[in-house]
């Protein structure tokens, strides 16, 4: 091994103090390797703690030749990635595997899922179809309300300055319904296909994540748990927070339809279903 060699210029620190720096970093050399992406690791960028929020690191044991995550903030806040003989607890993967599959819906519920689906969303766009009209309706009255302004203003029945007023009142009407239509709701076509695929993947979502390559499972994730999954060290879950509400609303729905289920998961079923269009592109892409 190669021998420092003390340079010839001032230097920033002391002999001692270079030595005992060196004996730090030596103390430090655990073998661990850190890399971004690494299909080993498919949860790097999802996986959170719950006690701090922040996302968990994932990194290689060179010696044990093993994967890990770990919060850098919080102790204890780590797992295996894979499930090994040895290891005592379940693994990430094993725990998220888990979590998907609360999210799966039996088969034989699919054609009764289908079919309050189709419900909703056809109610969701009579809904849509009634509040076009109502803004239709409004910014012709409004069309209407300038026109007359104009004619009492040539007519010599109101000044300039109330004209300026008025008008001013009007157009930022009429800006904020041209605004409403033009931010258009999402228009859902092909329902009977898009629901057939999206529940076909949902019978099957824990084996899908499962056989898809780093990035198919990442889009998955993403999709599903947009804001991440929580590690709960002490408990050893994941808990989750704002899911896909289109897929939440599945599973609920899909529970709903279990014998000896309390009656409450119809209810909050029907209170959460009411946002689900609104995030219904996000189906396709499970």
């Amino acid at each position: 091994m190669d021998t420092p060699v003390k340079g010839n210029w001032e230097p920033i620190i002391t002999e001692s103090e270079f030595v005992k720096v060196q004996e730090v970093l030596q103390k430090n050399n655990s073998g661990y390797q850190h890399k971004k992406e690494v299909d080993e690791r498919p949860l790097t960028r999802l996986l959170r703690c719950n006690n701090c929020d922040s996302y968990m690191v994932g990194y290689k044991n060179l010696k044990k030749n093993l994967h890990y995550y770990r919060c850098l903030k919080c102790k204890g806040s780590h797992l295996n990635a894979h499930s090994t003989k040895k290891a005592l607890k379940k693994s990430a993967e094993a725990i998220f595997i888990e979590l998907l599959e609360k999210f799966q819906i039996p088969k034989k519920f699919t054609p009764l899922i289908k079919m309050q689906l189709t419900k909703l969303f056809n109610q969701y766009e009579e809904n849509n179809l009634q509040d076009d009209k109502n803004l239709e309706t409004e910014y012709k009255k409004l069309q209407k309300d300038v026109k007359d302004l104009r004619i009492r203003l040539g007519l010599g029945k109101i000044d300039q300055e109330t004209y300026e007023i008025t008008y001013e009142h009007l157009n930022e009407q009429i800006q904020k319904i041209s605004k409403e239509v033009n931010n258009a709701k999402v228009k859902i076509s092909n329902l009977e296909e898009l629901l057939k695929k999206a529940l076909k993947k949902l019978e099957n979502i824990s084996k899908i994540w499962g056989c898809s390559d780093l990035e198919e499972k990442r889009i998955l994730q993403k999709t599903m748990f947009p804001e991440g999954i929580f590690f709960d060290a002490e408990n050893h879950i994941y808990r989750t927070r704002n899911p896909n509400q289109f897929i939440e609303s599945i599973s609920l729905l899909s529970m709903s339809y279990e014998p000896n289920k309390k009656a409450d998961s119809q209810n909050k079923f029907e209170k959460s279903a009411t946002v689900v269009p609104a995030r219904i592109e996000l189906a396709s892409k499970v």
